[in-house]
């Protein structure tokens, strides 16, 4: 089983910054691709409680950037050329 430890300093007051943490019905809103949390063993802010988080697609500038120039528009592409002769279309 996977553990992580994260830690940043956040400007809000701490009880906020909590209540926002342990709700989650709202993961989502700052984890990107989260679709939802299940299996969840207990209350949330008590040490030992465990849950399961599922993700879904995560939109990907760079999948983005890669079907644009597969349909022929290597206008955005950031990557330069692999050949260095190459300048890009047209």
């Amino acid at each position: 089983m996977a553990h992580y430890k994260i830690s940043t300093v956040v400007a809000a007051p701490i009880d906020k910054v909590f209540a926002l943490w342990t709700d989650l019905e709202r993961m989502g809103d700052w984890v990107g691709g989260v679709t939802g949390v299940t299996d969840i063993s207990g209350p949330i802010d008590k040490a030992g409680t465990t849950y399961v988080v599922h993700f879904g697609l995560v939109k990907s500038p760079t999948a983005a950037l890669r079907r644009s120039s597969a349909a022929g528009s290597c206008a955005d592409d950031p990557r330069p050329p692999s050949n260095p002769k190459e300048t890009g279309p047209g």
